[in-house]
């Protein structure tokens, strides 16, 4: 681990701590059985703010050949993914009037969701992908993939032997690099010089109004407003001119740059977010200090209410195991006095257990045959397409309690009771 104290878009130094998350395992530190008895390596996970450029980011970092070598995050497990991704190469493929053959890179393809998508349409997609297992993946569905981090030296490499790209892409992955100088030069020297970036990244403003807290992690050490993300862009060469706001991921925006030389006129879409982030508070310290206070009365009010069904009787197992739900895990400390176990879609994480709290993972399958009385949903921005998975265990009287980003719990009425 290594401590980097100064702004990774401007460089300001000192920053602000705003939110202490404890110390805590890796969030996709999953453990086989047979490690379940040793010792978890545990991190600070704390976070700052920089009140220059507005950027909400960690500075303890944990070296990404640990996280990003062999990663079990496979985008291609949701229903949900498919269709945005589908939707992210038709918008690409129109906004840059892409054509059959023309070149795309994609910056942490994970198992190759979107190039596939590229495919169907003749357009030539080359993932750039860290964990080996995942290109290997990939590769399998006969992709090309670049087995790699990228940065700018990868970005001179890639445009030497592909040529400058049409576009480039990439979704939740600036967030999870330190050296974000220099990841932001390599998508601008990629491109052609009338070459688009359209980068995807959880949006800061629905982190803060939701107290999404259980998206900060390790892996992830950069939380971006629009703001942050204009500064980063100016710095390398490139404008950012225009945003859409999509509802994945727990609130997502989907930014479009070109290189500066192209000058692009700023949409009134991204005015007028710019304008929304000034007005609530983005840039001031205190709605950090205000988020704080929030995410510990959350932790109390669900630790509260997981206690009293306890008290009562009541059986209770978890749905999904994202990086995410392990945040909120362990930083509300709850464990196998409050849940028996987890189940998920993803076979590269059953029979695995959760990092900190130890709970099993099993397939989904085993709920109707066990049939627990309520399922904590870990992975809450998936709650629709989770409810309608299992709606024979919701028939059957099964109930679902969502954390956030407004706890409350679907009961058999259907009627959602909330706070």
């Amino acid at each position: 681990m290594k401590i980097n104290a100064e702004c990774r878009i401007c460089q300001k130094k000192p920053l602000v701590r705003v939110l202490d998350l404890g110390v805590t395992p890796l969030a996709n530190g999953f453990l086989r059985q047979s490690d379940r008895d040793a010792e978890e390596p545990r991190y600070p996970l704390e976070t700052y703010f920089c009140d220059e450029c507005g950027l909400l980011q960690l500075v303890h970092i944990v070296p990404p050949e640990t996280l990003f070598s062999d990663y079990l995050y496979v985008s291609s497990t949701s229903a949900t993914l498919k269709l945005h991704f589908a939707g992210l190469a038709e918008d690409m493929v129109e906004r840059q009037r892409l054509r059959e053959g023309d070149l795309v890179i994609e910056v942490a393809s994970n198992d190759g969701i979107l190039q596939q998508e590229f495919k169907k349409r003749g357009i030539r997609a080359v993932g750039v992908e860290p964990a080996e297992n995942l290109a290997r993946l990939a590769r399998a569905d006969g992709l090309e993939v670049e087995n790699d981090f990228f940065n700018l030296q990868t970005a001179r490499r890639l445009r030497e032997f592909y040529g400058p790209a049409r576009a480039v892409t990439g979704s939740n992955v600036m967030g999870h690099v330190d050296a974000l100088r220099d990841f932001v030069r390599g998508l601008e020297h990629v491109i052609a010089d009338d070459g688009l970036v359209c980068m995807q990244v959880p949006h800061l403003l629905e982190l803060v109004r939701g107290s999404e807290f259980d998206t900060i992690y390790h892996e992830h050490v950069s939380y971006f407003s629009l703001r942050a993300i204009q500064r980063a862009f100016a710095d390398a060469g490139l404008t950012l001119y225009d945003v859409r706001r999509l509802p994945v991921h727990g609130g997502t925006i989907r930014v479009y740059a070109r290189k500066a030389s192209a000058n692009p006129e700023p949409t009134p879409a991204l005015l007028d977010l710019l304008y929304t982030e000034t007005v609530e508070g983005l840039n001031d310290i205190e709605t950090y200090e205000d988020f704080a206070r929030t995410v510990e009365r959350t932790k109390k009010k669900l630790v509260g209410v997981l206690s009293d069904l306890k008290l009562r009787g009541h059986r209770i197992a978890a749905y999904g195991a994202p990086a995410k739900g392990n945040t909120l895990l362990n930083y509300c400390e709850i464990g196998g006095a409050f849940l028996d176990y987890v189940v998920d879609r993803a076979p590269l994480k059953q029979g695995l257990l959760t990092p900190g709290s130890h709970l099993e993972v099993f397939p989904v399958e085993k709920l109707l045959d066990d049939m627990p009385d309520y399922l904590l949903i870990l992975a809450w921005n998936f709650k629709d397409e989770i409810v309608e998975q299992q709606s024979e265990y919701f028939r059957r009287g099964g109930r679902f309690i969502v954390p956030l980003p407004q706890f409350h719990i679907l009961e058999q009425s259907t009627v959602e009771h909330r706070d």
